[in-house]
């Protein structure tokens, strides 16, 4: 009598996989990389959750998230640096305190069902803050980042670092 095949409770895509899941898989990936850099990140989320979506195994996942991760945050770095947009001095707070904590992290063993627990629940909490950001009127936020430069729509006096060359409502136009 045979036995029946115990069955898994999650069920990974081969390694193996067609031409065109591979395409638009790398698709995925570019349009996720050119998101995340545009304001300074790498995307690993975002490749995880896109090789989540299309059923790929947390073993390859997390390798494949990493090497995406460096490739991408090196351009970015680069491409920051050349621009000005990057402060070494203001980066070494940053690299003392996620060094020794990603190292912490890379050293936790977790099952595949709590792997994909903690990264559905970091995702789900990421979206719910950027929900719950967006609700946030924008005009708010403009007032705030306007009155720190000294915008003529929120205070007296003008800066040239204003973009906005319209006076405020109300106001005389010089």
């Amino acid at each position: 009598m045979t036995q029946p095949a115990p069955t898994r409770a999650l069920c990974y895509r081969p390694i193996l996989m067609e031409l065109h899941e591979i395409l638009i898989l790398c698709a995925l990936f570019f349009g996720v990389a050119a998101l995340y850099t545009t304001v300074g990140h790498a995307g690993a989320s975002g490749y995880l959750a896109m090789m989540a979506l299309v059923g790929i195994a947390p073993a390859v996942m997390r390798p494949t998230a990493l090497v995406l991760n460096i490739v991408v945050a090196a351009l970015t770095v680069y491409r920051f640096r050349k621009a000005r947009f990057f402060n070494w001095s203001g980066l070494w707070p940053f690299l003392i305190g996620s060094v020794p904590f990603a190292a912490l992290g890379g050293m936790q063993k977790l099952s595949t069902t709590g792997y994909y627990a903690a990264v559905g629940i970091v995702l789900l909490l990421s979206a719910v803050y950027l929900t719950w950001r967006r609700s946030i009127p924008a005009r708010r936020w403009r007032k705030v980042s306007c009155a720190c430069s000294g915008c003529p729509r929120h205070s007296s006096a003008r800066s040239s670092a204003c973009s906005r060359d319209s006076p405020a409502p109300g106001a005389a136009s010089s």
